[in-house]
């Protein structure tokens, strides 16, 4: 997710990598919705050893699409990566209160949710 919104703030504006971003959340919580009943089908239709082979496919694909399609989007961005400069951004990001605010609120979002999902009657 990180990756794919760095990318998305490489080629685009701010305004046009919100509506991007948007599109790529969407996709996450769809197949999210998705995976289950998927997944449930192929082990029923299957059994379980063809999901590990899905999975298989399903990353292959996905770096086959990102080593192929996807191009470098930071070309004039990237500087010799430091152990201290890497550390020094982390400091600034670790600092900012509203990085944090809002990493927090994430979490605690997916905390609810993963909650929810795991203490749920079966």
């Amino acid at each position: 997710m990180v990756l794919a919104r760095t990318i998305m703030l490489d080629c685009y504006s701010r305004s046009q990598a919100a509506g991007k971003i948007g599109y790529i959340t969407l996709s996450i919580a769809l197949a999210q919705a998705v995976a289950p009943t998927l997944g449930g089908q192929l082990n029923l239709l299957f059994g379980w050893q063809v999901l590990f082979h899905f999975s298989l496919l399903l990353s292959s694909v996905s770096w086959l699409i990102v080593l192929l399609i996807i191009p470098e989007t930071a070309i004039n961005l990237t500087t010799s990566i430091r152990i201290s400069t890497v550390l020094q951004r982390y400091k600034q990001l670790i600092c900012n209160r509203s990085y944090l605010r809002y990493s927090a609120s994430a979490t605690l979002i997916a905390c609810g949710f993963y909650l929810f999902i795991g203490t749920t009657p079966t």
